[in-house]
């Protein structure tokens, strides 16, 4: 597997240590940074497939959310950002970003988009050839820590959960392979099940 760099740029130290927690795992190179400052002088170091960025902390306006911005539309960067927006940022920063046509997830994320987003933000920058496998809560070969211990982790601290719960549904292991064979078809340009129908 390729070298993958993460800069998370959040300046919430649980929501930092759930979102190394859950990217972790794979083996990448994780690293935080809980000031603008300290944002700026990472990326200026270069060399970052994807950068996880807190829309409170680069704020609409400053510095730090321009150049973000002007890295996520560059052509011909391998580089891509997904900007994380908490709840009393929301009205006014989807509008933005939506406008702008950024990628973002809304806080609390569920896991399974917000991975599948890292996955296919990693895979348009050329970091990883194919979509990310086995990270689904509960998945039969799930390498991944489980949901349940960053929820448990933000609890502890008394914050509100950085990932959102979803118990009204759950894919049993069927499904699961199901769902993984469609991405595999996908991802290699096979004609999919539901392509034959």
């Amino acid at each position: 597997m390729p070298d993958v760099r993460i800069l998370v740029i959040d300046d919430d130290a649980a929501s930092q240590r759930a979102l190394k927690l859950i990217l972790d795992s794979d083996g990448w190179e994780i690293q935080m940074a809980a000031l603008p400052d300290t944002a700026l002088q990472k990326l200026a170091a270069g060399g970052w497939n994807l950068v996880i960025a807190n829309v409170s902390m680069s704020s609409l306006s400053g510095p730090l959310f321009d150049l973000l911005k002007d890295l996520s539309k560059t052509e011909g960067s391998s580089l891509r950002v997904l900007f994380l927006v908490p709840a009393i940022a929301e009205s006014e920063a989807l509008e933005m970003l939506e406008r702008l046509r950024l990628p973002y997830a809304t806080k609390p994320l569920h896991l399974h988009d917000f991975l599948e987003q890292v996955g296919d933000l990693l895979r348009a920058g050329g970091a990883i050839a194919g979509p990310l496998q086995g990270f689904r809560e509960g998945g039969p070969s799930a390498p991944k820590p489980h949901l349940k211990d960053a929820r448990r982790m933000k609890a502890k601290e008394g914050e509100g959960a950085m990932f959102a719960e979803r118990d009204d549904y759950a894919y049993d292991e069927e499904e699961l392979k199901k769902f993984e064979e469609e991405e595999r078809r996908k991802a290699e340009g096979e004609p999919s099940d539901s392509d034959s129908h």
